[in-house]
């Protein structure tokens, strides 16, 4: 590591679509407040440096507005998306990121294909390699996300498809996401799932 990576600041960002004020009178709920609430709220708290969610095309300039306001930047975004049928969705959801000057974008991919196969660990390679393609031509780093219910769920798999990718000069980038320990937590049927796929 040189001095320039070790002098990199750490960014601290936050999905504001959970973020509510609470207390024992008013609990938190599972009501979305509107944007602007939401910047506000995660400004506010003085503890983000940027803001983690993906505006949808329909309220684009509610985000824009919000940042603006609060200048707090959307730095990373996440999305997930089912190969055949969102392709169109991931193309534009990168422009978007490019739009608002996110650097980074989430992407959860399903293990099935809209077709109904199981993907396979070459076609999730290519897929990794086209979005890591057009994304980097937009200024904008695509991750592959840890999250339930997606390919990586299976964790053996995950080493396979960055030697994939590596193998063609392309670094893997990869997210993990605490939320995926949580929808295991006192739940046996998730828990037995992941033991089978641990064997």
């Amino acid at each position: 590591m040189d001095n320039q990576e070790k002098n990199k600041p750490f960014l601290i960002g936050c999905n504001g679509r959970g973020v509510q004020l609470s207390s024992i009178d008013q609990p938190v709920g599972l009501e979305e407040l509107p944007i602007r609430e939401q910047f506000r709220l995660v400004k506010e708290a003085e503890v983000f440096d940027y803001f983690d969610r993906i505006p949808l095309r329909s309220n684009l300039d509610k985000y824009l507005s919000a940042m603006a306001e609060f200048d707090l930047p959307v730095e990373t975004c996440s999305w997930f998306y089912k190969l055949g049928s969102d392709d169109a969705l991931l193309t534009d959801n990168l422009k978007i990121c490019s739009e608002i000057g996110a650097k980074c974008h989430n992407i959860m991919t399903f293990k099935e294909h809209a077709d109904g196969h199981n993907l396979t660990d070459q076609e999730i390679a290519d897929h990794y390699l086209d979005v890591y393609d057009q994304g980097m031509s937009l200024g904008v780093e695509p991750t592959f996300e840890l999250h339930v219910n997606m390919w990586t769920e299976d964790f053996l798999r995950i080493s396979k498809v960055a030697k994939l990718v590596q193998k063609r000069g392309v670094p893997f980038n990869y997210t993990m996401d605490y939320s995926h320990v949580n929808f295991k937590i006192n739940n046996p049927e998730e828990q037995k799932l992941s033991a089978i796929q641990e064997q």
